[in-house]
């Protein structure tokens, strides 16, 4: 029996600060990284392996709509097996990271697809609301071998990710290690919310590296914190100790042009609009946008056979202050596979710009790329040529019997050279063993 379903999509718009992204400069070049003579580099990532992904053709069309006055009906088990099925031809339709995901972590979602549907179509398996939304966090979005949400990806907001902060405890912790010497920072939070909570923990931060500016060193620790925006810590870390202009391109990648001019417009004008509110007029970006077809050469990595058609470039640069004067020391900063969102955000540029020399692991692979509104439309309001829903950065979609909303970035995010941010994340110069603490490993190395 056709059933009547209603299909409501919540369209987030995920608006960056012009993200500080794992690429080089316009040149290409790789100076000024603030490598040591002591620091074990992180030897160059090969390109990715492709691995060719199925495209559907023709496109899904969207379930037909009810009034609200329908009488509700009972979900039954084909309901459960159909939205299923939806799931994966919306997922076939708009997600460009299967290859990724499997890549990172061993992971195809298609295969997950087929273990479920045989889960839920077995008669003697009870099923209802409560256990399809769990099948589907252990079989896509919470999925146990996923250590960080590619592309943003989320249901009903949760993430693999916590960062731990309770919101009661310190946003910032100083201390001196050894007097004269080593001077310690530890960032528990990025989300600087509350009144005076950023002045307060900036403040602190831009007090004790004037404090210890004859310190031979200066430790940073955001292990494990992944949540807020950077740009706090970035104006009082990152902009204070770079003694030039930085400029970082970078990529976004669709398959429909709108997305594509709806992200640089709203990115556009968030950045001029945090520029007049914090005074951050240097990180408005600037960008063209293109058809891949058009290229002279495309960048060498990137995978052309996902169905991409356009791209945008764009670019960020960031300045030091007029006043600015550099700590003297040494700046580490320490990472882990726990940092990613924002923080990932501000380790990239700390890298990039060479303010800092990078010692633990890897960083988790989920960068932020934007901060985030949310604009909620009826599908049935959308057109072809004016539709929020297409031009959006960031959808959501709720599937109509179990009205849990779920979402993902529809853009391909990548370095100058095309290689996707969600796998090439940024490495530490001095990697640190598994199991042992990188704070402690650091204070062996210079001699605490």
């Amino acid at each position: 029996m056709k059933k009547k379903i209603k299909q409501t999509l919540i369209i987030t718009i995920f608006l960056m600060l012009a993200a500080a992204i794992l690429v080089s400069c316009g040149d290409d070049n790789e100076e000024g990284n603030g490598y040591i003579d002591t620091a074990v580099t992180a030897s160059p990532t090969p390109p990715p392996i492709v691995i060719q992904q199925a495209q559907t053709d023709p496109t899904p069309t969207p379930a037909p709509l009810i009034d609200e006055d329908d009488e509700p009906h009972e979900v039954t088990r084909e309901d459960f097996i159909d939205e299923l099925d939806n799931f994966m031809l919306w997922l076939e339709e708009a997600f460009l990271y299967f290859d990724i995901v499997y890549r990172r972590f061993g992971v195809d979602f298609r295969q997950q697809a087929e273990l479920m549907r045989a889960i839920i179509s077995d008669e003697g398996f009870e099923i209802d609301v409560d256990i399809f939304t769990q099948l589907m966090l252990d079989h896509f979005f919470l999925h146990p071998d996923i250590t960080y949400p590619v592309a943003n990806w989320s249901m009903a907001m949760q993430s693999q990710r916590s960062d731990g902060f309770d919101g009661v405890g310190a946003h910032v912790i100083t201390e001196v290690l050894e007097e004269g010497r080593i001077g310690y920072i530890r960032i528990n939070c990025f989300e600087l919310r509350g009144f005076g909570v950023g002045g307060n923990s900036t403040r602190m931060v831009r007090n004790f590296f004037s404090d210890s500016a004859d310190f031979e060193h200066i430790i940073i620790d955001v292990r494990g914190v992944d949540r807020g925006t950077p740009d706090a810590w970035e104006n009082t870390i990152i902009a204070p100790n770079i003694d030039r202009e930085f400029t970082q391109n970078f990529y976004a990648f669709a398959r429909d042009v709108n997305w594509l001019t709806s992200l640089f417009v709203d990115m556009t004008r968030h950045a001029a609009f945090a520029g007049a509110q914090f005074g951050i007029d240097n990180r408005i970006p600037i960008g063209e946008i293109f058809a891949i077809a058009e290229m002279d050469a495309p960048p060498p990595y990137l995978n052309l056979d996902m169905g991409l058609m356009y791209g945008l470039r764009y670019s960020r640069t960031i300045a030091p202050p007029d006043d600015a004067t550099p700590f003297a020391g040494q700046i580490w900063l320490l990472i882990d596979g726990g940092v990613g969102g924002s923080v990932a955000q501000f380790v990239s540029l700390a890298n990039y710009t060479g303010v800092a020399t990078l010692v633990g692991q890897p960083v988790g692979g989920d960068m932020a790329l934007m901060p985030f509104y949310f604009i909620t439309m009826n599908p049935a309001d959308w057109d072809d040529e004016t539709s929020l829903g297409r031009e959006a950065a960031w959808l959501t979609m709720t599937w109509p019997n179990v009205r849990m909303p779920y979402g993902f970035n529809h853009m391909f995010h990548t370095d100058h050279l095309g290689r996707p941010l969600c796998e090439y994340v940024t490495q530490p110069h001095v990697h640190v063993p598994d199991g042992v603490d990188a704070l402690e490993y650091l204070l062996d190395l210079i001699g605490n």
